[in-house]
């Protein structure tokens, strides 16, 4: 229930070199909502993890917000 590090490598991980998929959970690597995991969600967990940028959106359910 934290967004860490470690979601951020996952997300590069797997949009840039083919990681492991994020199957069942697809829809969660979809930070921006546009329909898609690809880079454009990287560069937006980028900013909102390092860059207090605009909160994650579509499925997410943060706590405390």
């Amino acid at each position: 229930n934290v967004i860490n590090l470690v979601d951020i490598a996952y997300l590069i991980d797997y949009v840039y070199y083919g990681g492991n998929g994020l199957y069942p959970f697809m829809h969660l690597g979809d930070v921006n909502a546009d329909g898609a995991v690809d880079a454009a969600d990287v560069t937006y967990l980028i900013d909102y993890y390092f860059n207090f940028g605009p909160c994650i959106q579509g499925e997410w359910t943060l706590a405390g917000y």
